[in-house]
């Protein structure tokens, strides 16, 4: 009697009598065919009323029920009885005077809203049971309507997932549904649908989503289908090492031990490996996204330990995903980097390169983000040290000049990378490889400083005639002592160009390489050189490199000594003398500052104003050798006090900036030697007895402001005479002695007095290995004709130079000489019209990019092949894919992720003709 009958739930009694309501009954008894099971007694509320659900296992129980129905409620009374046994008195009590069969299926499609229903849905052996669960299932908000009013298999059951395991609704296909395995919540989830509405349509609802991973469906299905939903995506990593790793024993015993491991079926080498790509790809994907990334994570490390555990952990070094595939290019890079310490020659260098680039490469960088900039900074080291070092001086003026811009141009951007890198990373493999690259820069480096410190001694000792001279000078580069540099050059530029001085006491050249930067890229500032110069200006500090010396001289525009009272008095003079304007501002000054005011108001009316010069005296580097650790800071605008603001006043206001110091300084890297003196003059300059000794200079002469006009001064950067501070300063070092002077202009179009726009100033090697034997072809005709020009369509920035002819006729030229003097590149020429890019830049350019490893130019490196500066390139870059893209073929195009400049050579030879 009771063979096909199901229990009556309270979803499916709720459905009934929101039937009976839609024709108009408002109360009353509903009798419905189904088991009478005790358990399925209960009482619910549903739109304002009370269902009783109460089983009548006779016609007796039956009519005990019907003796006290529900005034305003509903009775939903349940029996296995036939209508006969009921008896005509008891069905007429009944809403519609019968028993109802429920459906569930038709209950189910009430609820999507459908007209019709799948036939898969309904004709498997379990459909009714799984019917009621849907109906169990259906949430508050209810089900979404079946598109075209058809219930399909599909629809419900991603309705299901959607609803009760937090399935993302756009999960169409293998990436999403392994997206969904990594969420933390998702067996939960998974737990709660079983305990709450069974196992059928759990598993349903499992195998639909196993159904969108296409192939791999069987690996998918046996994972979700055996609780292992958290390994989907873990195993699927594995898959992709252990289908793309070289075939061999290793790879397939792993695999075998994979699959034994979780009882999973050998899968088609094609269905694994398309599984396996799709978790890659998932994998590298959420690890950009934060709020993914850790569960990216979670997955990559599991991945990891079921190879180890599979014998598997040395076929996944190779991956770009997983942590062993950083963890082993960490260790290539370190052993590189030792490996070039010891023999630093091109093809150590070049190893050192494709390490770097190898673990740049990997796509997980989070654990690295501290590290980065250390190790950047040891791979430019490692390039530095493969240069050829500079050699001594003999102590001519000659040698002092092109030390100290040597200095300027080269060894204080290895002192800037030293102190990158000595910021240290947590990995103790790499940790010892930058130790050792440090100690090798540092040793060249103290090399280097002996030679410029015999140079200064040397030239120091010259006399009273010398010092007029107001500077050293090779090459027809001057650099400039520093009580010449105000009347000799910031003088006549300020008489052309209203100008603010800033004066950033103790900041070294390395300091400079960082302060600057930031200035062009961030506030758009354009640095250009001074007195017709295309590079930047070096001064030399007075000695011993102290504040009372160099920079009341500085400012005096003279030898002099004393405080801030002396150098306001001397700088008054100065400017007084020259028939010009101007204030000088010191910290105390600085500071007086009004609520919300960035900039004192005093220093702000100045900068407003018509004077020649104001001159601001910044003393944040200076008071940080005692403080702080300069080595570890990143000397940008913002971290020297007052600069940033100082600079936004300036550009608003139409002046140019001058910025310079009075003295440089080292780091104290806690490996220094105190050499105890009774009579010091400074943490690095002392009285000349006892006689100086290794890593000390002697100077004497008019420009030692000590009472002897003598002194002997510290040049190793690791000795000091006092006690242990941050810095140091008043040695005889390069990094101490050696002045930058750097010109800065806003807008560049109202600038006067034949200002050079200069390009960065880094040296090539802190951006990347240059080769400097360019690509070569053969080409029967003469090379082509030079020239340093730069055209900027009439802006102050024009200068022409002479063309120069190169040497005899010659069968090898470069690739970028050869593009330039084809045929279609004066075709190109024709059809760009005007450009402000010479022929021998462009071939400078392609020069340059064919030279790097896969053509990518980091921008300031282009904007050094092109002479021009940063601000410049992108119009410049826009030229150059004018000039080389011929037909829109994209031989010059830039990467969107980082703006580096591509250049693809082998396309370059295809269109401009050239062989080679």
């Amino acid at each position: 009697m009771t063979v096909g009958l199901a229990r009556v739930s309270p979803s499916m009694a709720r459905i009934m009598v929101d039937r009976a309501k839609a024709k108009g009954y408002r109360h009353g008894v509903i009798g419905l065919r189904g088991l009478p099971d005790a358990e399925s007694a209960a009482d619910l509320q549903h739109a304002g009323q009370t269902i009783h659900i109460r089983p009548a296992e006779s016609a007796l129980a039956a009519r005990e029920l019907l003796l006290d129905p529900p005034p305003q409620g509903w009775l939903v009374l349940v029996t296995d009885r036939p209508e006969d046994d009921l008896g005509a008195g008891i069905l007429a009590r009944l809403v519609w005077s019968r028993l109802t069969l429920p459906y569930a299926w038709d209950a189910v499609r009430d609820q999507f809203s459908a007209s019709a229903i799948e036939a898969a849905l309904v004709a498997g052996p379990h459909n009714r049971q799984l019917a009621t669960a849907i109906l169990e299932a259906t949430p508050a908000d209810g089900w979404p309507p079946a598109p075209a009013g058809m219930l399909t298999r599909p629809h419900l059951l991603r309705a299901v997932a959607e609803a009760h395991l937090d399935v993302d609704p756009t999960t169409a296909d293998t990436a999403g549904v392994l997206r969904w395995a990594m969420k933390p919540g998702t067996a939960g989830c998974l737990l709660t649908l079983r305990q709450h509405h069974g196992n059928l349509l759990a598993d349903e609802t499992l195998g639909l989503l196993a159904d969108l991973t296409g192939s791999a469906a069987p690996i998918t299905r046996h994972l979700l289908a055996n609780g292992e939903i958290g390994e989907l995506t873990p195993v699927a990593l594995a898959l992709d090492v252990l289908t793309t790793a070289p075939q061999g024993t290793e790879r397939a015993t792993a695999r075998a031990r994979l699959e034994e491991r979780f009882g999973i079926a050998p899968a088609p080498e094609a269905a694994a490996r398309a599984l396996g790509h799709a978790a890659t790809s998932v994998a590298g994907d959420d690890l950009r996204d934060p709020q993914l990334a850790a569960f990216a994570r979670r997955a990559l490390t599991r991945a990891d330990d079921l190879l180890r555990a599979c014998g598997a952990g040395s076929l996944a070094a190779a991956s770009a995903v997983l942590p062993a595939g950083r963890v082993a290019r960490q260790a290539t890079l370190a052993s590189a980097i030792r490996a070039c310490v010891s023999h630093p020659d091109a093809p150590h260098v070049a190893d050192v390169g494709a390490a770097w680039t190898s673990l740049l490469g990997h796509q997980d960088h989070s654990p690295l983000t501290s590290a980065l900039p250390p190790l950047e900074a040891g791979v430019r080291l490692c390039r530095w040290l493969s240069g050829e070092p500079t050699d001594g001086g003999s102590g001519a003026d000659a040698d002092l000049s092109r030390l100290a811009h040597t200095h300027l141009d080269d060894w204080s951007w290895a002192d800037a990378a030293v102190n990158d890198a000595s910021v240290g990373v947590d990995d103790p493999d790499l940790g010892s490889a930058l130790d050792a690259v440090i100690a090798a820069a540092l040793d060249r480096r103290r090399g280097q400083d002996r030679s410029f410190a015999t140079a200064l001694a040397a030239v120091t000792a010259r006399g009273a005639g010398h010092v007029r001279a107001a500077g050293v000078s090779h090459d027809h580069e001057k650099t400039w002592y520093l009580e010449h540099l105000l009347p000799e050059v910031v003088l006549p530029f300020a008489q052309e160009n209203r100008t603010l001085l800033v004066v950033l006491d103790g900041m070294s050249a390395a300091s400079a390489n960082e302060v600057v930067p930031d200035a062009v890229d961030r506030l758009g500032w354009v640095e250009v050189g001074l007195a017709g110069r295309g590079r930047r200006t070096a001064a030399l500090s007075v000695l011993p490199s102290l504040t009372e010396v160099s920079r009341c001289s500085l400012l005096s525009g003279r030898l002099a000594r004393g405080d801030q009272g002396k150098e306001r008095a001397g700088h008054a003079a100065l400017l007084r003398d020259r028939g010009m304007t101007g204030q000088v501002f010191h910290k105390k000054a600085i500071e007086m500052r009004t609520h919300g005011s960035a900039v004192a108001d005093q220093v702000g009316r100045a900068i407003d104003g018509d004077d020649h010069l104001v001159t601001v005296v910044l003393n944040t580097i200076d008071d940080a050798l005692d403080r702080s650790d300069p080595g570890g800071t990143a000397w940008t605008t913002d971290a020297v006090k007052h600069l940033a603001p100082l600079l936004g006043r300036a550009a608003s206001s139409g002046r140019a900036v001058i910025m310079t110091a009075d003295h440089g300084h080292v780091v104290e890297r806690r490996a220094g030697t105190q050499h105890a003196h009774p009579d010091p003059s400074s943490g690095r300059s002392r009285a000349v007895e006892p006689p100086a000794a290794t890593g000390e200079v002697l100077v004497e002469g008019e420009r030692v402001l000590t009472s002897t006009r003598s002194a002997v001064l510290a040049v190793d950067e690791s000795l000091r005479y006092g006690p242990l501070k941050a810095g140091y300063h008043g040695g005889a070092s390069a990094s101490e002695v050696v002045v930058p002077v750097i010109a800065l202009v806003h807008d560049e179009d109202h600038a006067v007095g034949g200002l050079i726009p200069l390009p960065p100033q880094a040296p090539a090697w802190w951006y990347g290995e240059i080769d400097v034997a360019a690509p070569q072809v053969t080409d029967p005709r003469m090379p082509i004709t030079t020239t340093s020009r730069l055209e900027t369509q009439g802006t102050l920035f024009e200068q022409i130079e002479p063309p120069q002819v190169l040497g005899a006729p010659s069968t090898e030229v470069s690739l970028g000489q050869a593009v330039v003097r084809s045929a279609t590149f004066a075709g190109q020429l024709d059809l760009t019209g005007r450009t402000t890019l010479a022929p021998d830049r462009v071939a400078g350019f392609i020069d340059q990019a064919s030279s790097i490893s896969g053509g990518r130019v980091p921008r300031p490196l282009v904007a050094q092949a092109l002479g021009i500066p940063v601000s410049r390139l992108h119009g410049a870059v826009a030229q150059l894919a004018k000039l080389l893209n011929v037909e829109g073929y994209g031989v010059v195009r830039t990467d969107p992720g980082t703006g580096a400049i591509e250049l693809d050579a082998a396309l370059l030879r295809e269109q401009f003709g050239v062989g080679g």
